[in-house]
């Protein structure tokens, strides 16, 4: 009877500790579940992962997609509180500044990528006469603080990968498409192929791409206040228009809900628009791709 009753109660807790178990390991993964990103759709993770990598800024795409998502609505909820006119506008700010931000920052790290050209050459030259290799020159620059690290990186990356050097290379001058990248890479696939005897055109190069820069960079101080203006006469109409729209919401109404009103917004932004690239052609940056 002592038996029969040690076996019961031995059974009876084996299947309460695997109903335990299999409940601890239900909630662990539900945890885990939790506690694991989601991840975007393709389609969208793709384009903001390669501008967040041309920003040089190294963060997932997904919180930055939540964050833009979550400022977007706080600033649509209180545009449709306090001036439901603006929400057009604010709208199209919502889509436009993630655009201009990104442009700017990338713009920002390819001025820095270009500046370190020639120290980065004259490297990549000392280390050939010291007997080493351009991969092996590479590899020392990715593991530097070089504002070309982070590109170089991913091209030893993908030349250990399997790929090849000319490749890696080109694919790098399409990421980071500056002025003297392409004479860069294809000084480099030469230097790959000749050695140490590389060096001294490596040192030419240098010397090159120091001088242009230094003719670009007087052209941009010249022209830096006509770029000023044509960023203040863009800007100053949509400054006007959110004024407007926060003094008089009578004359916003009147913009946005009448026809009259809505074609005559609708031709201002056009012609602002064509105002803008007119003027950026004008006054785009001098420095040509070589």
């Amino acid at each position: 009877m002592i038996r029969v009753a040690i076996a019961l109660t031995s059974g009876a807790a084996a299947v309460v500790a695997a109903r335990g178990a299999r409940t601890a390991a239900v909630r662990t993964r539900l945890r885990e579940l939790r506690r694991s990103p989601r991840r975007l759709p393709t389609a969208v993770r793709a384009p903001v992962a390669a501008a967040l990598q041309r920003t040089g800024t190294r963060v997932d795409p997904e919180p930055i997609v939540q964050g833009w998502a979550t400022f977007t609505l706080a600033a649509l909820v209180l545009a449709g509180i306090s001036a439901p006119p603006l929400l057009p506008v604010v709208a199209g700010g919502a889509i436009v500044a993630p655009l201009v931000l990104a442009r700017v920052l990338r713009r920002r790290v390819d001025r820095r990528v270009e500046a370190a050209l020639p120290e980065t050459i004259r490297l990549i030259a000392a280390d050939l006469r010291g007997g080493g290799t351009v991969r092996s020159a590479l590899e020392r620059i990715a593991a530097q603080s070089s504002p070309l690290a982070g590109d170089f990186r991913r091209v030893v990356t993908r030349v250990n990968l399997g790929d090849s050097l000319p490749s890696a290379l080109a694919r790098w001058v399409d990421d980071r498409p500056i002025p003297g990248s392409r004479a860069f890479a294809g000084a480099l696939v030469l230097a790959a192929d000749l050695g140490g005897g590389s060096a001294s055109a490596l040192e030419g190069l240098a010397v090159s791409v120091a001088d242009r820069q230094a003719i670009t960079g007087e052209l941009r101080a010249q022209s830096a206040q006509a770029r000023a203006s044509a960023i203040v006469v863009a800007i100053a109409p949509l400054g006007y228009l959110v004024l407007m729209a926060a003094v008089d919401r009578d004359a916003a109404g009147a913009l946005v809900a009448t026809s009259v009103g809505r074609w005559c917004a609708g031709v201002g932004i056009a012609l602002d628009l064509a105002a803008v690239m007119w003027m950026r052609r004008i006054v785009r940056d001098p420095a040509p791709a070589w």
